[in-house]
């Protein structure tokens, strides 16, 4: 799994995109949007 440092939240699959697995890359990326540095990172944006 890839980890965005820049983009909190932001979790990718590459395995499963490069198996075009939609779903397992579906399902990671929902579980990084569901993470507590994703919901800090929306908050930060929406200071600005």
């Amino acid at each position: 799994m890839i980890r965005s440092r820049q983009f909190l939240g932001l979790w990718l699959a590459p395995e499963a995109l490069l198996a075009h697995d939609l779903g397992s890359v579906l399902r990671v990326l929902q579980q990084g949007i569901a993470a507590p540095e994703h919901q800090a990172f929306v908050q930060i944006l929406t200071k600005t």
